[in-house]
């Protein structure tokens, strides 16, 4: 297994963090500050020439090579990096549109169009996959046509064109491809219900999710909210909190479970640049996180010190670029 330098968030400031993993980890300093977001870092991705840190509703810039404090683009849900590399796509001010940003917030390109109350489930090019405001309603938004209904959902990752949908709070994982609009249903074998944290590998051919070994809950009476139905005595609560980790051929959409029972759920798997396998944190069990090979049958779990932070992205490259 060859080490690499994972970027993340740790509970404790510093909150932006770097280990070395897998194999015997080895916590690295990171010499600029992101301190001053409103919650945990969900999501971080390396633009060109900066950082995109998404915290929950906030995006906050950092430039690379990282020296200073990050600095604050966004304080709405939707941030998406964008297929060029450079930008990521965020709500404009006004509301009425989504667009590109840069590092220091400056827009390019074309946008998308934007209806008051919808939230941006996933882009490829200038197709869009938009929700509903708070219900799980999905179309398919391209121009010069109109939007095409998809469904219900909620975009876990987007795999290029591929955006995969949960739905029926985890009873169904959908495949919708964002250019013809046509949706797959994947089958669930030898797990109970898809999880919520899911990420694609770099050559987008394979996608890692945690699973629960729980049964999937059963089909909501068709009008029932959803805040009513998680409530119901019809939707009994999960007694099993054991999880697996599972990927997804995203060219034949067949699953294969990783041999390893974890506890409670993992962290959004964070994959090596290389392609050749991931690790995630597995936050119920203290001071863990595990290495998953893409070819490999079982996850492998790594100790690691107190305060580690939980893996976001391969940093490796920028060891020596603010990263020591």
């Amino acid at each position: 297994m060859i080490a690499h330098t994972f970027l993340g968030f740790a509970e404790r400031r510093p909150h932006l963090q770097a280990i070395d993993l897998p194999g015997e980890p080895h916590l690295r300093h990171v010499n600029a500050k992101a301190d001053d977001a409103d919650a945990a870092f969900t999501m971080i991705w390396i633009r060109d020439g900066w950082l995109a840190i998404n915290s929950h509703q906030e995006l906050w810039s950092l430039p690379i090579p990282m020296t200073g404090r990050a600095k604050r683009l966004s304080d709405d849900w939707d941030v998406l990096p964008a297929d060029d590399g450079r930008t990521v796509w965020i709500q404009h001010p006004d509301g009425g549109s989504w667009v590109r940003v840069d590092g220091d917030g400056s827009i390019s390109g074309p946008s998308l169009v934007r209806q008051a109350g919808e939230r941006l489930e996933a882009v490829y090019g200038q197709a869009a996959i938009v929700r509903a405001g708070g219900a799980e309603a999905l179309w398919l938004r391209r121009p010069g046509t109109s939007d095409l209904p998809l469904g219900d959902g909620v975009a876990l990752c987007q795999a290029g064109a591929v955006a995969f949908v949960r739905s029926q709070l985890g009873a169904a994982l959908g495949a919708i491809d964002l250019k013809s609009g046509r949706r797959v249903e994947i089958p669930r074998v030898g797990f109970g219900c898809w999880g919520l944290f899911a990420s694609a590998s770099p050559d987008e051919s394979i996608v890692a999710i945690g699973c629960d070994l729980a049964p999937a809950p059963p089909a909501r009476p068709q009008g029932m909210p959803y805040d009513e139905w998680l409530r119901h005595p019809d939707n009994p609560r999960r007694t099993d909190y054991r999880n697996v980790m599972v990927l997804i051929d995203v060219h034949s959409m067949s699953t294969r479970v990783i041999n390893g029972v974890f506890d409670n759920f993992a962290s959004t798997p964070a994959w090596s640049t290389s392609g050749e396998g991931f690790v995630f944190s597995i936050p119920f069990e203290r001071n863990t996180c595990a290495w998953v090979d893409r070819r490999g049958e079982e996850i492998i779990r790594i100790r690691v010190p107190g305060r580690s932070p939980t893996p976001l992205c391969d940093a490796t490259e920028l060891v020596g670029r603010g990263i020591d």
